[in-house]
């Protein structure tokens, strides 16, 4: 609806998934004309949605965290953080008001569960919000603050939408209010980018890219100890994250020493550290994807496997890993389901992969069908007709 504002709130401090997903989004939105103001926690995120059509503004957003990504545990220093995030997000309470006042949204787009209750603070304002789960919403200790989750998006929320099946089974909203949309790319573009600069491979190397670095949740150790068992023409593309023996900052951080070390120590290994080449983070994974032989998704806890869809799209197979996902559309007909987390269960995929049915002709026009069908921007259509049916008239 032309003219109408829409407030989107990304949480998110890097690049990464929310941050691609929720450009796609706000892209298509501009182009329908509406006024996309993007409130983010930095100015390299706003730059992203600058760059696209859309104003931006930097503010401090806090994230109740209770998704398989984080969630607060029952450790003095996790209750300190919680503690803290409460008092942070009246302080950030505080200043989106400001923005509230500045741009006066019709309606409000939250961009991932742990922002429930920005939910409540948009409420006051009697603006219809948008919530948007991204995220595997965990049981934890008692289920108190998943309860707490899902009576919250029921009361505050105008629509709820989930990224697929599975993350709407796992939260359980009403079903009045939800709805399942799969996150999206738009498929020219993308196929562009993927072919920008994607110059003829001269080598013999049957390249795998993972995406989302070698941490421990990405299967990282597995991974690299699976390249001493795969063919020797095997190389591994990293993307989402840079080596850590020359910046080792990003991985440390986040992981404990011994796995910091040991990463390293397989890294210092010529049989794996020459065999695997560091990206860093990328805005257009579709050049990489586009250039490897097939794309691995590790996820050890449950995730939504965007890049399963994206390798579809540019006619690549995939090796897979979530075993803890739900999912009707990826099934041991598609990817090659990597059935342990050990390096002698990956080794065995990689090695069964080239000329197997996986790569042969129909199994891939059968999966870039199903990606067409899924994973493109007719999805914006279904989110366009939520904002339609919660904005008022002009």
């Amino acid at each position: 609806m032309k003219g109408k504002c829409i407030l989107y709130v990304q949480h998110a401090g890097a690049m990464g998934g929310s941050v691609v997903s929720l450009r796609e989004l706000v892209l298509d939105a501009v182009q329908q004309q509406y006024r996309c103001v993007v409130a983010c926690p930095n100015q390299e995120i706003a730059d992203v949605y600058r760059a696209i059509g859309a104003e931006a503004f930097v503010t401090p957003i806090m994230g109740f965290n209770h998704n398989t990504a984080l969630f607060y545990k029952a450790t003095v220093l996790d209750i300190l953080r919680f503690i803290k995030m409460l008092l942070m997000t009246r302080i950030s309470f505080w200043k989106m008001r400001k923005i509230v006042k500045a741009v006066r949204p019709d309606i409000v787009h939250l961009n991932s569960s742990v922002l429930i209750l920005y939910a409540l603070f948009f409420r006051r304002f009697s603006i219809p919000v948008i919530y948007h789960v991204r995220e595997n919403v965990v049981q934890g200790y008692f289920g108190w603050r998943k309860s707490f989750i899902r009576k919250a998006a029921n009361k505050w929320a105008a629509a709820i939408i989930y990224i697929s099946e599975y993350e709407f089974e796992l939260l359980g909203t009403d079903l009045g209010k939800s709805t399942v949309i799969y996150n999206y790319v738009h498929e020219h573009a993308f196929q562009q980018d993927a072919e920008a600069d994607n110059r003829p491979v001269a080598d013999q190397q049957f390249k795998i890219v993972i995406l989302g670095g070698l941490f421990n949740l990405k299967g990282g150790k597995t991974i690299l100890e699976s390249l001493m068992r795969a063919p020797s023409e095997v190389e591994l593309l990293v993307l989402g994250g840079v080596d850590p023996r020359e910046k080792g900052a990003e991985l440390s951080a986040l992981e404990s020493k011994t796995y910091f070390a040991e990463i390293v120590a397989l890294l210092n290994r010529p049989e794996v550290g020459d065999r695997v080449k560091f990206y860093g983070r990328v805005s257009n994974p579709a050049k990489y994807i586009s250039r490897a032989n097939a794309l691995l998704f590790w996820a050890a806890a449950p995730h939504f496997p965007r890049p399963v869809f994206e390798a579809w799209l540019l006619e690549k197979p995939v090796l897979y890993y979530n075993p803890l996902f739900k999912n009707p559309i990826i099934n041991e007909r598609n990817v090659s389901v990597v059935q342990e987390n050990t390096p002698d269960a990956l080794a065995k995929c990689i090695q069964a992969l080239p000329g197997s049915s996986f790569t042969s002709a129909e199994t891939i026009a059968a999966n870039y069908a199903v990606a067409k069908a899924n994973f493109t921007e007719q999805n914006f259509l279904k989110i366009d007709a939520i904002y339609r049916q919660h904005l008022s008239p002009e």
